[in-house]
């Protein structure tokens, strides 16, 4: 009920309709997805990812409106994607690895006897 009284001042035009239609268009893509991703992976891997929505509401902030976030703000992002990369850092380790031991392979052939 907060949001109702702090709002009082609020006054919204006809004209602002198709963008409220819009974001919930948006929004509601945005959760299939997210219902999508949530159905094909394990929930531990995703849910740390789920935090960035915050990360992103501060780059579009800026973008859409040149809100410049204060200082909690940015480390609370900075925070979050290295919690998020710690969180992934052992499937990082085997995708780099992985590709890169391609790449050698695929350079010098005669090593695919050996082990690389």
């Amino acid at each position: 009920m907060s949001g109702v009284f702090s709002y009082s001042k609020l006054h919204l035009n006809l004209k602002d309709v198709p963008l409220f239609i819009l974001i919930a268009v948006i929004h509601f893509f945005a959760f299939q997805l997210l219902v999508y991703a949530l159905r094909k992976e394990d929930l531990v891997k995703l849910s740390p990812l789920e935090y960035t929505t915050a990360v992103w509401s501060i780059i579009f902030g800026y973008i859409l409106w040149r809100y410049i976030p204060g200082i909690k703000e940015l480390s609370g992002g900075v925070l979050i994607i290295i919690g998020s990369i710690i969180a992934k850092r052992n499937e990082l380790k085997v995708y780099f690895k992985n590709k890169y031991k391609n790449l050698y392979l695929r350079k010098n052939p005669a090593s695919i006897d050996k082990d690389v």
